[in-house]
């Protein structure tokens, strides 16, 4: 059985006719991300899905994405279609600027936020957007987009090989888990960059019957690995933040050992981010694209996270790909 889990868009259309066509195509999960929205927004939101779900009787999972303290693109109304070459400003949402904008939450305030020096890339979107930095300026970040991208609100932004000391569980994660309503059987939740046992065990002593999957976004060592697996059925490995924070060859070679692990442990294991991105661009998948993915459905990986553009524009196409997808 395969486990794809589609990233939530309200524009997929007539929501329950879409939600029905994905689940035919194998859609078993819906990732929810919690961040930009009031506490009753996000419930009333949950509660309307979990509504299409019941009234057409489908076997899909909630999965409720906590996002912690991580900077994030700040409010852009209507979107911004950022083109290559072109120099834009990232600045505090207060901030005014003549040349186009690009508002940020968090991302200077940020006690753990790196220095940046002319030359380094940031990162939005788990890499579909890139900017080169070229200077920074009190409250600006000026900024030479390497690759053209429609940007919307609420996005990730990190900064490449200068990680973060991204925590689990901000204090308005624990918040909204506390105030969480509208729990059934099918509602897990998502803890980004969980480093330790301790991050699974704080939620679960909030929302004891709530399953909780563990989002690893950072190298660790085998003994944290394992002493968080003690404490889960599922993980997700987070390849975008990931990537960010470690070197090609060590990436995949951390990707490997879990995988390794997983399998030893009999623990689910979903895989997110560069999944068959040329899909959601209305392409045929690449080769590394399709060696990638099929190298993962043969090691064993049933869960797969489409995000991005694949969930934005091809949802349907992505999981029909998957489910054609004969090894």
């Amino acid at each position: 059985m395969i486990y794809p889990v589609l990233t939530y868009s309200r524009d997929l259309g007539d929501f329950a006719h879409g939600l029905t066509e994905l689940h035919k195509r194998g859609l078993k999960a819906i990732r929810l991300i919690y961040k930009g929205k009031s506490e009753a927004e996000f419930n009333l939101r949950i509660q309307e899905i979990q509504e299409k779900i019941s009234a057409h009787r489908l076997d899909i999972d909630i999965l409720i994405d906590l996002p912690g303290n991580k900077p994030i693109v700040g409010d852009l109304h209507k979107g911004l279609d950022v083109q290559s070459g072109i120099e834009y400003h990232l600045v505090d949402q207060a901030t005014k600027s003549s040349l186009p904008v690009i508002p940020t939450v968090s991302f200077f305030s940020h006690a753990s936020f790196p220095k940046l020096v002319s030359g380094d890339i940031i990162s939005i979107a788990d890499d579909e957007l890139n900017l080169v930095v070229k200077y920074v300026k009190d409250d600006i970040v000026a900024c030479k987009a390497l690759n053209s991208f429609y940007l919307t609100s609420n996005r990730s932004i990190s900064v490449k090989n200068k990680p973060f000391a991204f925590e689990a569980n901000s204090e308005r994660d624990i918040l909204f888990v506390r105030n969480l309503k509208h729990i059934r059987s099918n509602v897990k939740l998502l803890v980004s960059f969980a480093k330790k046992a301790d991050d699974i065990r704080k939620l679960r002593a909030i929302q004891p019957g709530v399953e909780i999957i563990p989002k690893i976004e950072t190298v660790l060592g085998d003994t944290a690995l394992l002493e968080i697996m003690d404490c889960c059925q599922t993980i997700m490995l987070g390849r975008g933040d990931l990537s960010t924070s470690s070197q090609p060859n060590e990436m995949f070679v951390f990707q490997q050992r879990l995988i390794d692990l997983c399998k030893t442990n009999n623990k689910k294991l979903i895989v997110g981010t560069g999944l068959l991105a040329s899909i959601g661009d209305g392409m045929t998948p690449t080769i590394s694209e399709v060696m990638d993915y099929g190298y993962l459905r043969n090691v064993g990986i049933e869960g797969f996270l489409i995000a991005g553009s694949n969930a934005h524009k091809k949802p349907l196409e992505t999981l029909q790909f998957m489910q054609d997808f004969e090894l």
